[in-house]
């Protein structure tokens, strides 16, 4: 959308595992709608790349609570 840097949230180093995307949408404290994203890698399981996939979203949207809820977009073993 004319963005002239497009940076990644997150990568990894990992040749096979479960990648999975969060996505949510909720209000800040100041009334405006927000959509942010996590994402989640793992070796292990799907499972444990979401809690990491949360863990992101945590990490880059301080605003947002459990209670808030979130959907998982993407869940993929590569």
């Amino acid at each position: 959308q004319g963005f002239a840097h497009v940076f990644p949230q997150a990568k990894s180093a990992i040749p096979h595992g479960w990648i999975v995307v969060v996505k949510t949408a909720y209000k800040t404290v100041t009334g405006r709608v927000r959509t942010s994203y996590g994402c989640g890698f793992s070796q292990e399981s799907a499972h444990a790349a979401e809690q990491l996939a949360v863990s992101d979203l945590r990490a880059y949207s301080w605003g947002w609570k459990p209670e808030y809820g979130y959907a998982k977009v993407e869940v993929k073993r590569y």
